[in-house]
This record gives C-alpha cells, structure tokens and sequence, in this order.
C-alpha cells in the first residue's frame, strides 16, 4: 500500500480517527445520503463499499471534508489529483468510487468560489 501522507504538505486536522472510525462516518455519510435523496443520490458514494477504503482515502478525507469555497486553493485540487491517481491504481471499485465523491466535492466548491469571484 503506497500511503499517500506526503502529499499533503500541510497536516490535516487530525483527531487522529482509526480506519475503521473513518468508515463507520462514511457509512453514515453514505446512509444519510441514501435517506435524505434516494434515488438522486450520489452514486459514487452510495456505491463505495466503505470498509474496502484505506488509510490513504482516510487521509484525503481528513484534508478535504471541511473544506469551504472561501479556502479552497490551486494546491488543494492539484494534491487531489495526485490522490485521485493512486486511488485509481489501486483497481479497487470502493476507491474509485470514493476518489469520484471526493472529486465531485471539490469541484462544487471550486466552482462557488469562481462564482463568487466573478460576482464582484
């Protein structure tokens, strides 16, 4: 397993949460995703089997779940990136999935941030 720490340069805020802390909120996650839109829910993160996510997909979530529009930089979507990449070779379906949400995250949050800076 390639473990993914060093791109991040800066440390998440870590509550240094177990793997296995870290699926159950994903389940939850997915869960209440599930509850709240049915059928228009998320596909990526209704079909990520969470207890096939790795510390690396544990350590992206950390550095991008309280993420906001207003703070979201170049770097954040180009160390994605490089995740997003060995989430991928790793030819695991749950991590592709959970890499997509990820990105599909980001990427809203990017676009609020280029509305916002095109709205002034």
């Amino acid at each position: 397993m390639i473990l993914i720490m060093n791109i991040f340069e800066k440390e998440p805020e870590q509550e240094q949460e177990s793997l296995e802390g870290f699926q159950q909120e994903i389940e939850n996650l997915r869960n209440e995703e599930i509850e709240e839109k049915g059928k228009k829910a998320n596909p990526n993160l209704t079909n990520t089997e969470v207890k096939k996510l790795t510390e690396d997909d544990m350590r992206a979530w950390q550095n991008y779940k309280k993420l906001t529009a207003d703070d979201i930089t170049k770097k954040d979507i180009h160390d994605f990136t490089k995740y997003k990449r060995l989430a991928y070779s790793a030819n695991e379906p749950a991590r592709d999935n959970f890499a997509a949400f990820l990105g599909n995250r980001l990427t809203i949050l990017w676009g609020k941030k280029e509305l916002k800076r095109t709205e002034k």
